[in-house]
Order: C-alpha cells, then sequence, then structure tokens
C-alpha cells in the first residue's frame, strides 16, 4: 500500500482542527478536487459518507468510507467501496500543545493516509493525480482553518 503521513503544529486548538475535520458535508466548499459528499447513515460516534471525487478523464471516480470520530482528538476513515481503490485508510489525530497563556491557542495535526488502486491500468492512470491530491490535504485544511477562525 502506499503510505503518506504529516505531523504540522498549528495555530489553531485541537477542538477547532477537529471540528474542521469531522465537518465532512463541508468538503466539497474547500477540496477543489471533491466534487460531492453523501452522508449515507448516520451513528452517534460515526458516518458512512461517499464522497465524489473530481478528475477530468474519469467523471465516475467515488469512494465510500466509514468515518468513525472521536470528538477532539481522532478521526479515522475507511473504506467500505469505492470506484478506483481496493483499499483506503486515513487518520487524523489532533494532540494539544502547550503554549503560554498570552499566546494563540495550537496543536499537532497528524495525518496518515494509506492506499491501494484496484487495478494496474488505475494505478498507472491515477497514481501521480491522488498522491497529488493526499499530499494537498493538510495545506488545503490549514488554508480552511485560517479562512474560518482567523482573528479579524
Amino acid at each position: 500500500m502506499t503510505s503518506f503521513e504529516k505531523t504540522m503544529l498549528v495555530n489553531f486548538s485541537q477542538s477547532q482542527m477537529y471540528n474542521l475535520v469531522a465537518n465532512v458535508a463541508a468538503y466539497p466548499e474547500f477540496l477543489p478536487w471533491c466534487q460531492e459528499v453523501e452522508i449515507l447513515a448516520c451513528q452517534p460516534d460515526s458516518k458512512m459518507v461517499r464522497i465524489g471525487v473530481r478528475h477530468p478523464l474519469f467523471p465516475q471516480l467515488n469512494l465510500t468510507t466509514r468515518a468513525t470520530f472521536h470528538p477532539d482528538s481522532s478521526l479515522y476513515l475507511q473504506q467500505l467501496s469505492g470506484s478506483f481503490l481496493a483499499a483506503f485508510e486515513g487518520h487524523w489525530q489532533f494532540t494539544h500543545a502547550t503554549t503560554a497563556p498570552d499566546l494563540p491557542p495550537q496543536c499537532w495535526v497528524t495525518i496518515t493516509v494509506r492506499y491501494r488502486f484496484s487495478n494496474p491500468l488505475l494505478k498507472l492512470a491515477l497514481s501521480p493525480f491522488f498522491a497529488l491530491l493526499v499530499r494537498m490535504l493538510p495545506e488545503l485544511f490549514i488554508q480552511r482553518a485560517e479562512h474560518l477562525y482567523a482573528q479579524h
């Protein structure tokens, strides 16, 4: 499986970053490759979510995952089905960073993504696109946090 992991210190609280990532319905508003999000089922601590992925050569890319929520600390995504991946896992971890009382809140955010394409042809065609998409995620979420939470 292909893996990606990144840890970063951000100038937002653990709760702010968790809420941003957990709000999957808002993804099409700021993730340029996210065509649509459909919440298929809701439980108190999880959601089944279908995400439509925008790609010019492959109009019907989608991924259905179960998102398991651990408020303010983590979010785990596991593929249930998909049109182009045989396996997908995503894990977001949020850890409070100790800061001085007069400084803005900070937290550590770690994102880990593991995936495998469903066949060699799709891997050849989509691997560069999907690898870029995954590497862009941390920065896109930080930009969204700046947009939503920045003090004016």
